[in-house]
């Protein structure tokens, strides 16, 4: 039976399930989820349900060290069932396997939240009387009525302890429920972080441009952009939001739109009259926690000049691959901090040239800030280092890729605590 292992972090029992080890069994038309915090087991189960559906709850159950809840979900009748109904006897036997394990264990089983076809199957074949039912009856019975259904056979264990055992496992479900639903939530807020990054690089006549962008959670305060100006200025920006999650994502769109929108205003003439723009647009809307850093700048297409300007960013590095770097350190405030007076005064437009093969290189914090297994930084020493070592034949993508490389190398697997974005142009040589 395949198998594979997702570990899930959250809160506390009833909100959130903390330290639940989910595995995740599939085969055929038909899978099954173990969910395991502390003495809870929570089978959720859904397809089609068959003889071997039934062999591998059985099996699953083998896996449980504690009190088992067993959830099923979607179930479809087989096209060729012999009854009416999405289950057949064989639901029966399953029960009583799980329920006499878990006796013999000390524990106790329930079946959550049953579907009232596996109640009619229950009813039909002899078997309803015997088990205990967590059901959510809230809505149904007043308040003060408990939420644990039992059966009216003589309960196992205390009539308190079983009631409280219940009570758990159905907020295990409800929880893990929540967070399967936020983590569709975040899926989703993931494409539309997709939607708002270009997804291909611009064309621009006489130089190559490749980029890179990596989130460390599935949605990012990282972005950057390319707005065609006219036939030989291109506005080329990075930036990135304090913060991580839903939070920096929403403020990174705002960001993103505002730079773009901007940069197309024939009315600010310079990068730093778009930067000082965006700023009165952000101030006075984000909290003190909360701030923007960018670079944004036009590059001449002809001229090969890249004009400039820093909002508190990461410094542009100039270099030649296999030759001199030159780190272009320019004065400026983050986006969002200060006043339009303070933050005129703090930025200015800078001017780095291009010439033939040589490469500009703007990048996030994340890059430098990547750590290993042994906590050690990556580095921005090292980070230059490995530019040095370029060689000069290689085309942009294949720089920034090779670059990307020896960074994932040095974190050997650890998760990031940071977005890694980069852009890198380089002008054609001749």
């Amino acid at each position: 039976m395949p198998e594979h292992v997702v570990t899930t972090q959250a809160a506390n029992e009833a909100r959130d399930p903390a330290d639940v080890r989910r595995t995740v069994f599939e085969f055929g038309d038909a899978r099954i989820e173990l969910s395991s915090k502390d003495d809870l087991c929570l089978l959720k189960v859904e397809g089609l349900w068959t003889t071997r559906l039934g062999q591998e709850i059985e099996k699953a159950a083998t896996r449980c060290r504690g009190n088992i809840g067993l959830v099923f979900e979607g179930i479809r009748r087989a096209p060729n069932a012999k009854t009416a109904t999405k289950f057949d006897s064989r639901i029966v036997r399953v029960l009583k396997t799980l329920q006499t394990r878990c006796d013999k264990r000390g524990f106790q089983f329930f079946i959550c939240k049953p579907p009232a076809e596996l109640i009619d199957a229950l009813k039909l074949f002899g078997g309803l009387d015997q088990f205990e039912i967590v059901d959510d009856i809230s809505e149904r019975l007043p308040p003060s009525r408990d939420l644990l259904a039992t059966a009216p056979a003589p309960p196992r264990r205390g009539e308190h302890e079983s009631r409280d055992v219940g009570r758990k496992i159905y907020s295990l479900d409800v929880s893990l429920q929540r967070t399967d639903s936020l983590e569709k939530e975040l899926d989703s807020a993931a494409e539309c972080v997709a939607r708002f990054l270009p997804r291909s690089a611009p064309a621009a006549p006489g130089y190559e441009i490749a980029f890179a962008y990596r989130s460390c959670e599935k949605v990012g305060g990282d972005f950057f952009d390319f707005v065609t100006l006219d036939e030989r200025s291109l506005g080329i920006a990075i930036g990135d939001v304090s913060g991580h999650g839903l939070d920096a994502a929403l403020v990174m769109g705002i960001s993103k739109k505002l730079i773009n929108i901007r940069a197309r205003d024939p009315s600010l003439r310079s990068p730093a009259a778009v930067l000082r723009q965006v700023n009165d647009d952000l101030v006075g809307d984000l909290d003190r926690k909360t701030f923007v850093t960018a670079v944004y700048g036009v590059l001449d297409l002809l001229a090969g000049e890249y004009r400039f300007a820093r909002a508190g960013h990461e410094y542009p590095v100039l270099f030649r691959p296999g030759g001199a770097q030159h780190t272009l350190k320019t004065r400026g405030l983050a986006l969002g901090m200060a006043n339009a007076r303070v933050f005129a005064a703090a930025g200015q437009d800078s001017l780095v040239r291009l010439g033939p093969g040589d490469c500009l290189l703007l990048v996030t914090d994340g890059l430098a800030e990547c750590r290993n297994d042994k906590n050690s930084l990556y580095s921005r020493e090292r980070l230059l280092f490995e530019l040095s070592q370029a060689d000069r034949g290689w085309p942009a993508q294949e720089l920034l890729d090779r670059l990307l490389e020896t960074i994932v190398s040095f974190a050997n697997g650890s998760s990031q605590e940071d977005d890694m974005t980069a852009i890198l142009i380089k002008r054609a040589e001749g």
